[in-house]
């Protein structure tokens, strides 16, 4: 049972759904407070891909830690990095999950986090995974910077 944990496609496969099912209670919630379509998708978008790698980053903190304990890690991966790495992966994608919520809003200061955290979590991740896993941070990225509804809105006077 305990080798079923230690593979990265059981937690894509436990990544997967949770992320699914998140950006649908996004979209639902959005929906509900009558926000428009293009911020319930940014945020589903957003909460679709901080519970993917939030997920995927604290599998790999438990797989390495617990290979590495078992003596089983293999040669060529070494816990000095790997576990960090799992962190500097995992801790910005469940802080990204937070910022959702401020997204919706349309809070200045949840779009400049976002927009921080998913440069940084593009990078962490397209060095030892490809740019293909990557993307999700670019485009939302760009997003922000391009999209009306990815600003904040403007005070009311």
């Amino acid at each position: 049972m305990l080798d079923l944990f230690l593979k990265d496609r059981t937690w894509l496969y436990m990544a997967t759904p949770a992320a699914l099912i998140g950006a649908a209670a996004v979209v639902a919630h959005a929906r509900r407070r009558r926000l428009g379509r293009l911020t319930a998708c940014l945020g589903a978008v957003h909460l679709f891909w901080a519970l993917w790698i939030g997920i995927m980053g604290a599998g790999h903190i438990f797989a390495v830690t617990t290979m590495t304990l078992l003596g089983s890690l293999p040669a060529s991966a070494n816990p000095w990095f790997a576990i960090p790495y799992g962190f500097a992966i995992s801790l910005p994608g469940w802080w990204l999950v937070r910022v959702t919520g401020g997204l919706l809003g349309h809070q200045r200061g949840a779009r400049i986090t976002a927009i921080a955290l998913n440069t940084w979590l593009g990078l962490a991740v397209v060095l030892p995974a490809g740019p293909v896993v990557a993307l999700p941070a670019a485009v939302l990225v760009l997003v922000a910077f391009t999209s009306k509804a990815a600003r904040p809105a403007e005070p009311v006077q």
